[in-house]
Parts: structure tokens; C-alpha cells; sequence
């Protein structure tokens, strides 16, 4: 009988975030630390947090008694295997415990990913959860017994989508029908078995008299064998290999088990897929009749080469692919492998450091991964100039699963260069096979590191079997793992059983984030002070890039750990950052730890319990001074944070167990460094950690408005508002809100300088009717975020026309807070915007004029800004119209202000961009209710690079306003990803001419005035602000202001003595299916100062 469902499960709906909040704050005793991280949920967060989220799926269920939600889900991509769907945060009232609410969440979970085409479903728990592992045992996830934590699969899917498997799944219409004939155990344990030597999960199902029982490798993480019983008869399928640890250079064989229980012959075609590395050692495919009631048994052997990958954990091994057409029917099976070397090297001894003219000794262990005895060489290859090995070769004896190794001694000359210098290792080996004959075999090459520090230089290198960089320096050995960005650092004077140990998570929810898992990429930097070594991931549930910063300085025994997060999207964003250190447990040291309470520096032994968390207190209020020492024979080691927007921090073992911050706030698109930490490996005493703290940490050179200005964190008080655009002096209203980012409520007073010439009077927004007779705020409580309202009033002296004014809003609390805003008025009453259209030289032109200059535009001249006349009547800019010409490096010269896009990957370089012979079309436009203008429209046709993108190119201006603005809206409508390069490029000259100009902007840390160049030169100014000056009008000179929008740099100018070629370039265009971009420029006439030109381009990204 049919379940009868309590609940309705649904997609999430922006409506129900009201509820779901007080749902989600209903968990906290359900979740281990609780669900809200002590941040209660409200309906603008999850919003946000699900708006962001790039899900599969965000399911709701809804109870159909008091139609409230009583659990949720969320289904994701896997942050690895493309082919696999990840459960996220799967949770339920407690009030819905125990009543399917989960199980109906998960089941929808699977339809959903199988609909999708994924072949498998991940979900993750904590060990502290396993009430819960029956049920996902029932709906088919096994434990993995080798992964981290409780990582449970399900095979589900791919069974249900398999070939050789529908036929026992379609006698049953009910979609969910597998649930109920699955049988397994539910043991509360990892699902650890095996067959034939391989690690693997058995599914069984029954329905009647039919049954099925299916074999996934563990390992290839896919089926490898399905045995069916049903009316038809019986179908076994394997695919096996002789065991799943393979090794390089010794024969394994493949073996294919087909038999046929049914009445009737079956024909069987075969073919196998392997990797790279793997060779089959005889035809890989074959053909056979089966005959009724028979078996047939193929089998191939191989071998791996030397450089086959190695088997990595956590990570889906290398597998044979068998492709099956059983009476033409095709279907797929594989098997993995567990890839090692016969022998492998490893140099356990730590690091090998080394200086000019020295010597060291290298000791080296042999490990024999096989079960034969082993003989033959350890030799080297010949090591690069300036370093003798002795010995050069070495002779081995390896027993069956045994240790070998040898010791050699490394000698420098004195021009060897400082950094990492690679040795390779390497093996000659033979054994006897099954035969008795001897075989011999190389094995691949093994790296060994040798870090030549002289002068304190930080070297870094891989170790290529952990997958972890180094770090190395005289003092220190930090290594990296790119799996999770855990970074554990060990001092050279102490032993290696309590390493300083970091790593990022972001959240909330913390603990269960795949985000934990991700690879990370890593990029290292030399420079001359150090090395700057980042590790970058994108978070997999959020709008998030988040990059792992270590900075190491020669000489120094510091190591410094950056957190800078970008927010990839486009609307603000916010999260939580955890920074994790080891955990608890007994330390297991000798050493005495310091720390620094607000009672005083406390001292015990590091092997105290009450010497951490909980005894230890939480609060940062509890600090004095923020660092924690450890004190040996041997000298002292520590760290030291950061406290701006630390809420807990936790201590244990003499380090940083964990610091909590509160929410992030990022606008989007924003770049943040949101964290900062100073591992100290080696230091005389505890006094010269503090030392570090007091120069690092406290500013003695700096006061708190210096600290806070410089740093790019949020504030605990953030004040938000944008930019006041008006067309004409007139009163003006500027919105703007305040934040608390901390729950303390704080008691204050918010004031206003207002621009010159300007009044300023603040009020409190609220309901319409209430705002009006509101009176002036004086003293107010400053909590949670509120909205509040500016009335600008102009004074007689206030400038009539074009200005750019600033003002200051600042709130007075204890500690006080400012933000800087913006009032740009654009031009003077009186005036309008007039646009005529017409042919010239029998193209269609559209021209605009606003009191102040006039322009033309033409969609039949490759969407081209063509002429630019201030009210001298003078030309602004060169242009080939009506014939665009070859250029100096420009195929498809146009001149004026020309849109390109290119890639410098593909056919559609700069150069030879086919942008401006797209079919354009153009019209009259209005935005924002101050710009009139033109804007040309086209779809991309010709440029492969952006074929069915779709582009919008407006030129704006507002009535006697010297700003031109240039606004390109660009929005991918098609299924594909896309990436290239939009750019405009600005062709300034007077009346045609630009001889005798002069180029004014900042380039290399300075300003720079580039005039009569005898030779071409390129300028990649600091800024995104030109000044182009007409050298022959000194008393009254003319100028152009060429502005792009953004803080980083993206501008570039090519000059000669007749030619300067302005472009702004987003290399960052990277559009996802439906996304739209902006690229914005502006050209200012006759502007009256650089620094004006300046003031206008730090607004110009928010003049729409």
C-alpha cells in the first residue's frame, strides 16, 4: 500500500524565506555547534544565500497540515566528479524528526539528479550523525570506508540508468520503486568489501522472482559487473582485474566473465578504453556468440608504464573501460586501478638544506611495494651544474613488501645559485616472474628537492607523493596540501609531532562544506623581499573565490597567512570565515605556553588541558594582546592575529585551535582581505613574539582611523551609499544605510559635512507618512542595519554648472566611522539634449548634441563614435570615416571611439577583430532618467569568439553636460560558455591632428607627461584616467578626458609623434549561459583639471 505523505516537497520560492528562516533557527540544537553559528537566520539572508547558490536543486518541504516548511535540501554538482550530484545541507525540524521528511527530500534528490543525467549522488556527514546513516543506507549511499569523515555514495542513479539494468526496474511502473526492493544491511559502519582483490559496493534488489545485484567499483567509482534473474533467464556480466593495486612495470591481466543463462545465443562485441600509460598487451577487442546456458571468458593483459599516475586518495582512480554491445545493444563497465610503483623513493628525513661550497647528507629510503623479492641499482640522474652526488649509484635488496635505502652525501661548488634545486632519482630493478625468468625494469623518476638557502633565502618545491608545496627556509618548513589548502608549518628546531597547522573553511553551515575537499591551484611568486605563495579555490556553493595567501621573507622566521575573498557575482554577498588550527586532544610537548588574558600573561606547561579551549576563554575581549607563545630549551615559537572582525578564538596546544569571524559583507564583484595571521617558527623568547605583535598588529605608527582606512575589511560599523547624481543645481535626497556588524548595540551620533557650497540635514526612512515630520537625528541606537536619508540643499554659492563635490557622513560612537560620498552635477538648466538622424556618404548617421558638444554616431561605420566637437567646433578625435583603413597594428582601423572584441586565443585577435563589420543597428535612447543618447545594437555573427551574443553600445549624455559616457551592455543568451575581451579603443587628435599633444597620466608610481615621441611607446598607466592636452592654445587650452571604470588598471596607450591610440580592456569577460556584463568608458571635454578628471572616474562605475 502507496505511503501516504504528510509533506509536499517543492522547489524553494523567494516567498518562503520568511519561514525557512525561522526554520533554519529552529535547527541549532540539531547541528553540531549549532546550524546558525550563532548568526540567526532572517528572510534577506536566505535569499541571498539561495540567489547566489549555483544548485541543481533547492527543495522545500512543506508540512500540508499548517503549510509551514519542516525541511529542506539543497543538490549541487559535485566540486569534483562532473558526472556526480552532491547533497549539500540536508536538515529537518525537530518536529518532523522521524517522520520520512528526509527520506522524501532525498528521494526527490535522486529523481532530480537522474533526470539531469548524473550517475551518482554524494552526501557527507560527521560521525557524530549516525542516527541518520540507516537512512541513507536505505536510499543506497555507502559509506566510503577510505574517505574523510563519513563520505557516503550512492550508485543509484547509473543503476537505474544502465542498460543491463532496466529490465528489472521496468516491470514496475513507480519511479521510486527500487527503494522498496533494495536489500542490504543497515550497520551503522563503512561499507568496506571486497572481490576477487578488488574494494568495491554489492547492490541487491528483488521483485519476486527477479533480482539484481550489481558490483561498483570503488575505485573507478562505476558499475563492473551486474548479475540479472528474470523471466528471460539468468545475465551475468563482470569485469575484473587480477587485483586493483597495479604496479608499474610488473603484467596484470584483465578478465571479462560473460555468461549466459537465458534460452537463446547472445552476440557479445567488446572493446576496451584504457589511459594514458596503460598498454594492452594483445588486441583489446573481440566478438563472440554466446551460446544459451553458456559462459564466455575473455582475457587481456597489460602493463602500466614508469609514468603512470599514482593512485591518489580522495580522488577517482584510472580506469579500463569496457564497452559491451550485447545483441547491439550498447553499454559501459569499469574497472579502476590502484596505480604504484614497483619501488618507490622517499626521503624521510625532512628537508635537505644546503649552502655554497657545503656538503649534506641525504639519507634515502626504499620502499617495495610488490610481493617479490627485488634487486638492482638506486642511481641518479646527472644533478645540474655546481653538485656532486657520492655515491652515484647504490646496489638494492628488496624483500617482498620490505625497506631498502641507501645514504649518499651531496656536495655544493660555490656558484651554485640560491632556491630549489631538483634531484632525480631513479631505479633499475629485477625480479623473477611466475616462470622463474628474470625480468628487469626502470622504474619512473623520483624528485628530491635540494634547497640551497644561502643568505636566509626562502626556497619552495613540490613534494610530488603528498601532493603538498614547500616552503622551506633556515628555520622552517612550511608544507602546503592543494587538497583543502592545509598548510602545516614545522620549526627546524623542533620535532615534528605538534606542527602549526591553518586551513580556511567558509560558511555557515561549517563542517559538512565540500568547499573543505577542493583542489586547490596554486601560484607562487618571487620577489626580491620573499616568496608569495597562493592557493585559490572557488567555493562550490557560493559566489565566492577564496585564496589562501603565505607570504615568506627572506631572513625570517615569520610566515604570513592573507585571506582574500572575491565575490564573483553581482549582487552584494554575505558569509563567515573560519580559520582552523589542530585540534584538541593531550600535546603532546614539553614546552611552556604563554598567553595573554586581560588578568595578565598566563605561563603553564603546553601539556595543561586548562591551557585551551573552554578553560581558556573565547571572547576576544578576554585577550590583552592578541598572540600565543610556546617556550622551549631551544627557543620560542607563536602566533599572532589580527582581531578586526574576530568574534571567538580558540586556543589549545600552545596555538590557534579556531577563530570565528563575524559576517563578511562583499559588494559585488569586491576583492577583500578579511583575515590575517603571523606563524612564528623561531624567536628568542616569548617576549619577541609579542614584540611581533606590537609592530604587526597594534600600529604604533598608525592611530585606529589610519588602521581602519588602510584596511580593506569590513568595518563594524559599514556605511553604504552611492554616488548623488543630479542633472542641474537643485535640492538633492541621497539615501544611504548604516550597518552594526556586530550584535552589540552601540549609542551614537551620525553627522554630515556636505560639499562646499552645500547643506546637508539627515533623516530616519521610514513609512511615507511618518518621513515628513520627522525632525533632524541627534543621538541614535546603531543597531542592525538601517536605511537613512540625506537632503542636500545648494547654497548661492554652490557651482551652477559641471562640478564634482565631496562630502563626509560619519558616525560618532566610541569609535568613530566615515565614508566619503559623491555629489556629481552633471551640467546646467536651460539646455536639452537634441538628436538628429540622416545619411552622410551614404551611411546612416545619428547625431547628438547637448549645448556643450555635439557627436555622431553611425551603425553602417561599425557602430563607431566618429566625431566629437567641443563649442569651438574643434575635432576631438581621428576617423577613417567613411572607409575604415589599415592602421599602423590595426587591420580594421576605424578611429574615433571603436568597440573591439577579441581573444587573443583564437582567430580574433586585436589585430584583425571582425567587431565593426557586424550588422548594427541604432536608435535614440534614454537611461536612468539623466542620460540621453544613442545606442547601437547587434548580435555577433562573424566573430566566432562571441558568435550569438548580444550587444547594446550607448553613447550618453546629459543637457549642457561636458560628459560623455560610453556604456556597452553584453549579455550571452546562448547555452555556451563564453570568453573574450571587449575593449574601446579612443583615437583622440584636434581636427585630425595629434602631433603636438601631450599625454598626461600616472604610470609607475608617478605622474607622467609623454609629448613629440621620436619612437612608438606603449604606456600601461597606474590609473584608468588620461589627460590629452592641444599644445598650440596655451592661454585657453583644449583637453580630452579619456576615463574607464574600475579600480584595477585596465587602460593602455600606444603613442607616436602623430598618433595616440587609447584603449580600456575587461579580461575578465568570462560569460556564463544568460550572464551580462558592462563595460563602461567616459570622455571628458575641456575638463579643468587632471584631479577632476580623476574624481569623476572613481564614480563612473555607478553613473547608471
Amino acid at each position: 500500500m502507496p505511503e501516504e505523505l504528510t509533506t509536499e516537497i517543492r522547489e524553494y520560492r523567494p516567498e518562503d524565506a520568511e519561514s525557512l528562516a525561522e526554520m533554519y533557527n529552529s535547527w541549532d540544537p540539531l547541528w553540531l555547534g549549532g546550524f546558525t553559528q550563532g548568526v540567526p537566520f532572517t528572510a534577506q539572508r536566505v535569499v541571498k544565500q539561495y540567489e547566489s547558490m549555483r544548485a541543481l536543486a533547492i527543495l522545500i518541504a512543506i508540512d500540508k497540515t499548517t503549510h509551514r516548511p519542516v525541511g529542506s535540501v539543497t543538490l549541487l554538482s559535485h566540486w569534483r566528479d562532473t558526472e556526480a550530484a552532491y547533497v549539500g545541507t540536508l536538515g529537518v525540524s525537530p518536529e518532523a524528526l522521524n517522520k520520512k521528511v528526509g527520506k522524501h527530500l532525498l528521494l526527490k534528490c535522486f529523481e532530480i539528479a537522474i533526470q539531469k543525467g548524473y550517475t551518482r549522488v554524494d552526501l557527507n556527514t560527521w560521525a557524530g550523525n549516525l542516527r541518520a546513516v540507516p537512512l541513507y543506507k536505505k536510499m543506497g549511499l555507502m559509506w566510503n570506508p577510505e574517505g574523510q569523515g563519513v563520505e557516503m555514495q550512492s550508485y543509484i542513479p547509473e543503476i537505474l540508468r544502465h542498460p543491463l539494468c532496466t529490465p528489472f526496474f521496468t516491470t514496475n511502473p513507480d519511479r521510486s520503486a527500487w527503494y522498496g526492493m533494495q536489500r542490504r544491511e543497515l550497520n551503522q559502519a563503512p561499507d568496506d568489501y571486497t572481490e576477487h582483490g578488488m574494494a568495491i559496493y554489492p547492490y541487491g534488489f528483488e521483485n519476486g522472482k527477479n533480482s539484481l545485484h550489481v558490483t561498483v567499483d570503488r575505485l573507478a567509482r562505476a558499475i563492473t559487473g551486474i548479475e540479472r534473474v528474470t523471466a528471460e533467464g539468468r545475465l551475468v556480466v563482470k569485469a575484473l582485474v587480477s587485483q586493483h593495486l597495479t604496479l608499474c612495470g610488473i603484467p596484470s591481466v584483465y578478465e571479462l566473465k560473460f555468461e549466459n543463462g537465458t534460452t537463446k545465443d547472445i552476440d557479445l562485441s567488446v572493446a576496451l578504453d584504457g589511459f594514458k600509460s596503460l598498454h594492452f598487451d594483445s588486441n583489446p577487442q573481440t566478438t563472440a556468440r554466446v551460446k544459451a546456458k553458456k559462459t564466455f571468458t575473455w582475457s587481456v593483459p597489460f602493463n602500466l608504464s614508469p609514468d603512470a599516475p599514482a593512485f591518489r586518495q580522495y580522488i577517482k582512480a584510472p580506469s579500463i573501460v569496457t564497452k559491451l554491445k550485447i545483441n547491439g545493444q550498447e553499454s559501459t563497465l569499469r574497472t579502476g586501478l590502484r596505480v604504484k610503483p614497483v619501488a618507490e623513493i622517499q626521503t624521510r628525513w625532512r628537508e635537505c638544506r644546503v649552502l655554497q661550497s657545503g656538503k649534506t647528507t641525504l639519507p634515502i629510503t626504499v620502499i617495495n611495494n610488490s610481493s617479490r623479492n627485488l634487486t638492482g641499482k638506486l642511481m641518479f640522474e646527472k644533478p645540474g651544474p655546481h653538485i656532486t652526488i657520492a655515491p652515484p649509484e647504490s646496489d638494492l635488496e628488496l624483500a617482498p613488501d620490505g625497506l631498502g635505502g641507501a645514504t649518499v652525501t651531496v656536495r655544493t661548488g660555490a656558484e651554485l645559485s640560491p632556491g630549489t634545486h631538483d634531484l632525480w632519482a631513479y631505479m633499475v630493478l629485477s625480479y623473477e616472474d611466475e616462470s622463474r625468468q628474470k625480468t628487469e625494469l626502470k622504474t619512473g623518476r623520483y624528485r628530491i628537492p635540494l634547497f640551497c638557502l644561502q643568505d636566509g633565502r626562502i626556497s619552495t618545491g613540490e613534494d610530488d607523493r603528498q601532493r603538498q608545496v614547500l616552503i622551506v627556509g633556515p628555520q622552517y618548513t612550511a608544507r602546503l596540501l592543494r587538497e583543502g589548502g592545509i598548510l602545516s608549518l614545522y620549526s627546524s628546531y623542533a620535532g615534528a609531532m605538534n606542527p602549526v597547522s591553518l586551513s580556511t573553511e567558509i560558511g555557515p553551515p561549517f563542517g559538512l562544506s565540500p568547499f573543505r575537499f577542493s583542489e586547490r591551484e596554486v601560484n607562487i611568486r618571487s620577489t626580491e623581499s620573499g616568496v608569495i605563495v597562493s592557493a585559490h579555490a572557488r567555493h562550490p556553493e557560493r559566489p565566492l573565490v577564496i585564496e589562501d595567501r603565505w607570504i615568506a621573507l627572506n631572513s625570517s622566521s615569520q610566515l604570513k597567512h592573507e585571506v582574500w575573498v572575491t565575490n564573483t557575482s553581482e549582487e552584494s554577498h554575505e558569509f563567515q570565515l573560519r580559520l582552523n588550527g589542530r585540534g584538541g586532544g593531550i600535546s603532546i610537548s614539553f614546552d611552556h605556553t604563554f598567553i595573554p588574558l586581560a588578568t595578565g600573561i598566563v605561563e603553564s606547561p603546553t601539556g595543561n588541558l586548562f591551557m585551551g579551549y573552554p578553560s581558556v576563554p573565547s571572547e576576544p575581549s578576554a585577550f590583552s594582546e592578541q598572540w600565543i607563545a610556546t617556550v622551549s630549551p631551544l627557543g620560542a615559537s607563536g602566533q599572532v592575529w589580527k582581531p578586526d572582525g574576530v568574534d571567538s578564538i580558540q586556543l589549545a596546544g600552545g596555538q590557534i585551535q579556531r577563530i570565528m569571524y563575524r559576517p563578511f559583507r562583499l559588494e559585488g564583484k569586491e576583492t577583500r582581505c578579511v583575515s590575517e595571521v603571523w606563524c612564528i617558527a623561531a624567536s628568542s623568547d616569548w617576549r619577541s613574539i609579542q614584540r611581533t605583535w606590537r609592530a604587526d598588529i597594534r600600529g604604533e605608527y598608525e592611530n585606529a582611523q589610519q588602521i581602519l582606512a588602510h584596511q580593506p575589511t569590513i568595518p563594524m560599523i559599514a556605511i553604504k551609499n552611492k554616488p548623488l547624481i543630479i542633472p542641474y543645481r537643485q535640492p538633492a535626497l541621497m539615501e544611504f544605510d548604516i550597518q552594526n556588524m556586530v550584535n552589540a548595540p552601540l549609542v551614537g551620533r551620525i553627522e554630515v559635512d556636505a560639499p562646499e557650497g552645500w547643506h546637508g540635514e539627515v533623516k530616519q526612512s521610514g513609512p511615507p507618512e511618518l518621513e515628513h515630520d520627522s525632525t533632524p537625528l541627534e543621538e541614535v541606537v546603531i543597531e542592525g542595519n538601517h536605511s537613512y536619508k540625506l537632503r542636500l540643499t545648494p547654497s548661492d554659492s554652490a557651482n551652477v554648472g559641471f562640478s564634482v563635490g565631496h562630502g563626509l557622513i560619519r558616525v560618532r560612537t566610541p569609535m568613530e566611522f566615515s565614508r566619503q560620498f559623491t555629489l556629481l552635477q552633471l551640467g546646467t538648466t536651460g539646455s536639452d539634449v537634441k538628436i538628429s538622424e540622416g545619411t552622410e556618404k551614404g551611411l546612416r548617421v545619428l547625431r547628438v548634441n547637448n549645448g556643450v558638444f555635439s557627436f555622431a554616431v553611425s551603425p553602417d561605420y561599425g557602430g563607431c563614435l566618429f566625431s566629437l566637437k567641443n563649442t569651438r567646433s574643434t575635432e576631438l578625435l581621428c576617423s577613417a570615416f567613411p572607409t575604415p583603413a589599415p592602421k599602423q597594428f590595426i587591420d580594421n582601423y576605424y578611429g574615433g571611439i571603436q568597440p573591439i572584441v577579441w581573444d587573443e586565443l583564437t582567430s580574433d585577435d586585436l589585430f584583425k577583430a571582425q567587431t565593426n563589420k557586424e550588422k548594427m543597428d541604432a536608435k535614440p535612447c534614454q537611461e536612468g532618467g539623466l542620460w540621453t543618447g544613442v545606442e547601437v545594437s547587434w548580435t555577433g555573427h562573424l566573430q566566432l569568439v562571441c558568435r550569438g551574443v548580444q550587444f547594446r553600445l550607448q553613447y550618453l549624455t546629459a543637457p549642457g553636460s561636458p560628459i560623455l559616457l560610453v556604456n556597452w551592455l553584453i549579455r550571452n543568451p546562448t547555452n555556451a560558455p563564453i570568453s573574450f575581451m571587449p575593449s574601446l579603443f579612443v583615437d583622440p587628435g584636434w581636427n585630425g591632428v595629434y602631433e603636438g599633444t601631450t599625454l598626461h597620466t600616472r604610470w609607475g608610481g608617478n605622474t607622467l607627461d609623454l609629448r613629440d615621441l621620436l619612437v612608438p611607446a606603449a604606456v600601461t598607466p597606474d590609473t584608468n584616467s588620461m589627460m590629452f592636452t592641444r599644445g598650440d592654445s596655451p592661454d585657453s587650452p583644449e583637453r580630452l578626458g579619456v576615463l574607464w571604470a574600475g579600480a584595477e588598471p585596465s587602460s593602455l596607450a600606444v603613442c607616436t609623434s602623430e598618433l595616440s591610440m587609447c584603449g580600456g580592456m575587461d579580461s575578465r569577460c568570462w560569460l556564463m549561459p544568460g550572464d551580462e556584463r558592462v563595460v563602461r568608458a567616459c570622455l571628458f571635454i575641456d575638463p579643468s583639471s587632471y584631479e577632476e578628471l580623476e574624481k569623476v572616474q572613481a564614480v563612473l562605475g555607478d553613473l547608471l
